[in-house]
C-alpha cells in the first residue's frame, strides 16, 4: 500500500475507487472509526513503513482503566474554560444520526461523559423513541433517510408532553441561513459536524434542564 493509499484508507467519505484493494475497501469504514476515536483520545494512526506484503496499521491513544472514574472536567474548545462534566451523568439522551461511523463516534462521546443515549437512524424511528421515552434532551442529525431532522424535531415537539423537550441541531452546515431554520422548527441551538468533544459537552452542558440526574 503506497503513502497515498493510506492517507485515504483512514477517510470516512473517501470514494472506494480510489483503492484497488478490495479487501482495504472492506475494511476503510472500520480503519475511519479507528481513526476518529484515536483523535479522540489525543493519538493518532499511521502505518508502519515496511516492504514486501502485507501492512502494519498502528493506533495511538490515552486511554484510562475501565474501573477507573468516569472523566469530570474537560477544556472548553472556544474559552479554554474547564467543564465540570459532572452533571452530564445519568443523563438520558436520544441520538438521532444515520451515518454508522458518526453514530459510533457520538455515543462513545456520550456514554464516556457518563450520559445514556437512545440511537433512532431517522427520522421517523426518532419520534416514535421521543414518543415512547422521556428524555432529557436530543441530538438530531439535519441529514436522515425517510425524514429529515428539521421535520423530525417539528413533529417530536407536537406530542403531548414534549413541547419543552429540548432539541440540539447537529449539521456540517455552518451557514447562518441553515441554523436560522434549525432555530425556527424549535430548536435550542445546533453543533458543528464533525463533532468537536469539547463543543459538545458545552452545549449539553448549557442547555440539559436543570435537574438532579436519575438514578
Amino acid at each position: 500500500m503506497s503513502a497515498e493509499q493510506c492517507a485515504r484508507v483512514f477517510q470516512a467519505f473517501e470514494q472506494a475507487e480510489c483503492l484497488d484493494d478490495a479487501q482495504l475497501r472492506r475494511h476503510r469504514p472500520g480503519l475511519a472509526i479507528s481513526r476518529q476515536l484515536a483523535e479522540l483520545m489525543g493519538g493518532k494512526v499511521g502505518r508502519r513503513q515496511r516492504t514486501g506484503p502485507g501492512q502494519h496499521l498502528l493506533v495511538r491513544g490515552h486511554v484510562r482503566s475501565r474501573a477507573g472514574p468516569a472523566p469530570r472536567r474537560a477544556a472548553c474548545g472556544r474559552t479554554g474554560k474547564t467543564l465540570d462534566l459532572t452533571r452530564l451523568k445519568g443523563r438520558h439522551v436520544l441520538l438521532a444520526e444515520d451515518n454508522p461511523i458518526n453514530q459510533e463516534v457520538a455515543i462513545h462521546l456520550l456514554r464516556d461523559a457518563g450520559l445514556a443515549v437512545d440511537l433512532a437512524d431517522d427520522g421517523l424511528a426518532a419520534i416514535e423513541l421521543a414518543r415512547c421515552n422521556d428524555y432529557d434532551l436530543v441530538l438530531m442529525d439535519m441529514q436522515m433517510p425517510h425524514m429529515d431532522g428539521i421535520a423530525a424535531a417539528t413533529h417530536i415537539l407536537r406530542l403531548p408532553g414534549r413541547e419543552k423537550l429540548r432539541i440540539l441541531a447537529m449539521t456540517a452546515n455552518a451557514f447562518e441561513g441553515d441554523r436560522r431554520t434549525c432555530l425556527e422548527a424549535g430548536m435550542v441551538d445546533h453543533v458543528a459536524k464533525p463533532v468537536n468533544p469539547k463543543d459538545l459537552y458545552a452545549a449539553l452542558l448549557r442547555w440539559l434542564p436543570e435537574r438532579p440526574a436519575r438514578e
